[in-house]
C-alpha cells in the first residue's frame, strides 16, 4: 500500500514539474491572421519563391507535413529568437487552409549551407488535397496584432 501512495505522489510531482517547464500557450492563427499572411506575402522581409526549396512528406501515399529550406539570415534569426514573437504555418491547398502551429513545427539550420530547414507537420486529424499546395511559416508579434505579420516565407508545392 505504502508503494502505491508512493508511486502516486511521485507521479503528481513529476506531472507538477513538467508544468513548470511549459511555454505559456501559443496564439491560434485567426481569420485576421490569415488575411495578414496575404498581406504579408508581398512585404519587403518576404523571401521570392525562387529562393526557397520545399517538398512534401509523404508516408503510405498520405502527406503528413512539407520541408521547407531557405537562405538563413542574422535578421530572420533574431525574429526567430526574440521572446515577444511566435511563429506558425499556414497550408493553402484549393480553398481549404490549414493553420499549423508552432508546436508542429521544427526549426534547424544547415551550417553546411546556411540554410534554415524548417518541418511543418498536419495538426492530428487534418488532411490535404489538391494538386497544388501553398506552404507558408510566418512570423508575427505576440501582443501587437495590428503591426500584423513581420515576416513571411512562401513556396507553392505540387502534391502527387
Amino acid at each position: 500500500m505504502k508503494q502505491i501512495v508512493a508511486a502516486l505522489l511521485l507521479s503528481v510531482f513529476l506531472m507538477a514539474l513538467a508544468g513548470c517547464g511549459q511555454q505559456s500557450a501559443q496564439p491560434i492563427v485567426s481569420e485576421e491572421g490569415i488575411t495578414a499572411l496575404t498581406e504579408a506575402q508581398t512585404a519587403p522581409s518576404a523571401i521570392p519563391q525562387e529562393q526557397v526549396q520545399c517538398t512534401a512528406l509523404e508516408k503510405d501515399g498520405a502527406v503528413y507535413g512539407f520541408e521547407m529550406r531557405f537562405r538563413q539570415s542574422a535578421d530572420t534569426d533574431a525574429l526567430l529568437r526574440a521572446p515577444e514573437n511566435y511563429y506558425y504555418g499556414v497550408l493553402t491547398c484549393g480553398k481549404s487552409t490549414v493553420s499549423v502551429p508552432t508546436e508542429e513545427i521544427r526549426i534547424l539550420t544547415d551550417i553546411q549551407t546556411n540554410s534554415f530547414v524548417v518541418t511543418l507537420l498536419l495538426p492530428k486529424g487534418e488532411t490535404l488535397s489538391g494538386g497544388e499546395c501553398t506552404v507558408s511559416l510566418c512570423i508575427a508579434p505576440r501582443e501587437a496584432a495590428e503591426k500584423g505579420v513581420l515576416f513571411c516565407v512562401s513556396k507553392d508545392v505540387s502534391l502527387s
